[in-house]
């Protein structure tokens, strides 16, 4: 169950932060440009974000060999706090510097995309064969609530209290992610996760047992 927290913990708080973020991009647009941008811009910003995060999908499986699931979900969602963090402090300091935020929105989303990876694939590795899919399921599950709380949060949350807070609960739920993730996810990898599964003998008997068992029968009578 230590892993279980660590799955389905780490897939919770990703969710709340990426649906709070990504299905919201256009507003947050709109407070890093002003109401005055166009929709064309505004779809250009929008296509340019959605483009990053798929770059940053594609280079979170490049490194995934190399740091295994368990370092990139870490690595992850310690470098997403940072750039929660970054964007909240700019915006508030530097409201009017629009690139430099857009810039930054750029590099949220990117980092997004590393947790992103890790997230779907650690319930597979971390779980032996015979409670993998329930494990899988119940991580799963818990991603699907946080997404609901992301995406009913941050609506609330902005109109309270707007951008900056919206970004510092993100990077909160991030860095604590990143904790659970490091305390509660074991080490292996991929390669000895699926080693320590083993193959597991078969409880149904071969086809050609069967059929000469049936044909034993069928003649003894």
């Amino acid at each position: 169950f230590r892993s279980l927290i660590g799955t389905a913990g780490c897939w919770f708080l990703f969710d709340v932060a990426y649906y709070g973020t990504v299905i919201f991009s256009p507003t947050i647009l709109v407070n890093v440009f002003g109401k005055s941008e166009s929709l064309t811009d505004l779809s250009l910003h929008a296509t340019t974000i959605i483009v990053v995060l798929i770059c940053g999908n594609c280079a979170a499986i490049a490194a995934l060999p190399r740091l295994g699931p368990k370092k990139l979900n870490t690595v992850g969602f310690a470098c997403s706090a940072v750039a929660f963090v970054a964007f909240a402090i700019v915006y508030h300091t530097w409201h009017q510097r629009h690139l430099l935020l857009f810039a930054l929105l750029c590099f949220v989303n990117f980092t997004l995309a590393l947790p992103n990876i890790s997230t779907f694939l650690l319930p597979v590795v971390a779980f032996p064969r015979d409670v993998r899919s329930t494990f899988h399921g119940m991580s799963a599950a818990s991603a699907k609530l946080g997404a609901m709380a992301g995406t009913l949060l941050f609506p609330e949350l902005h109109r309270m209290s707007g951008i900056p807070a919206v970004m510092a609960m993100q990077a909160v739920l991030l860095g604590l992610g990143a904790i659970i993730s490091h305390l509660f996810l074991e080490e292996d990898g991929m390669d000895s996760s699926l080693k320590a599964s083993g193959p597991r003998p078969s409880a149904i008997p071969q086809t050609d047992e069967v059929d000469i068992e049936l044909v034993d029968t069928i003649g003894a009578s």
